[in-house]
């Protein structure tokens, strides 16, 4: 049972940071910073990351270490992108504060349901993010 769960999670794990990386039309905005620029393609690079950990073999203790640099990122994007997007800074910091403690209950508690909540919350997050990113990158 924890490894069709954590095999899940992987599943989840790669749909919800696909988001990350989409092909549709950015929305049109004032210009980024150089700064916003350089964060939004840190925080795509330590998304891929997210993206490539291995739950299943690695436990979930990796999976919250990547989160962490994530996180480091994310933190950096949004205090860089705030005074062009606030309004989305605020969605994806609202997805972002649901990661950490269901990532400490799927590693706490392996379980299918931990880890469905774990992978419900990083594709939440990564859902906002990519919609953030979207807008900061047409204008980079």
């Amino acid at each position: 049972m924890r490894r069709r769960a954590v095999a899940a999670l992987a599943g989840v794990l790669a749909v919800g940071l696909a988001a990350c990386s989409s092909d549709g039309e950015p929305a049109a905005a004032a210009p980024s910073t150089p700064d916003v620029c350089a964060s939004a393609d840190q925080l795509r690079t330590s998304l891929d990351a997210l993206r490539e950990a291995r739950p299943v073999q690695d436990g979930a203790a990796a999976l919250e270490q990547s989160w962490e640099s994530v996180q480091g990122d994310w933190t950096q994007l949004g205090e860089d992108a705030r005074a062009q997007h606030a309004d989305r800074v605020d969605e994806v910091q609202t997805a972002a504060d649901g990661v950490p403690e269901a990532l400490a209950a799927a590693k706490a508690d392996p379980s299918g349901a931990t880890l469905s909540d774990a992978a419900a919350a990083v594709a939440a997050f990564a859902s906002q993010a990519g919609a953030l990113l979207d807008e900061v990158g047409s204008t980079c």
